[in-house]
């Protein structure tokens, strides 16, 4: 998928800041770090990182739907958003990816 699935990643990280109403609409987001930036504590953030994923899959290709573990999403709270939005497109094209993946699942 490449440049695709870190386009739809973009989209459902920007449809969650906006449904939200947080800071850093048309991208700003990228240098947000939810915990630090916008406050999130673990376990809100865990469900907040969980709705993105959701909102990515819903924009997968019907047989693809990516597994995004707990501590992946625990992790993305203390990194830029940016981070995670790569992480998410390296799910989706998981062959050539396993160095992003590994640093976000920690």
């Amino acid at each position: 998928m490449g440049q695709l699935s870190y386009q739809l990643a973009y989209d459902a990280i920007e449809q969650f800041v906006v449904e939200e109403g947080l800071q850093g609409r048309d991208g700003g987001w990228r240098v947000i770090v939810p915990g630090d930036d916008w406050g999130f504590e673990e376990e809100p953030w865990e469900a907040a990182a969980t709705v993105i994923v959701e909102l990515f899959n819903d924009r997968l290709p019907d047989s693809l739907d990516i597994y995004v573990p707990p501590s992946a999403k625990r992790n993305s709270r203390s990194k830029a958003l940016i981070n995670f939005r790569r992480y998410l497109a390296a799910k989706a094209d998981d062959l050539n990816s396993a160095p992003v993946i590994s640093d976000m699942e920690g």
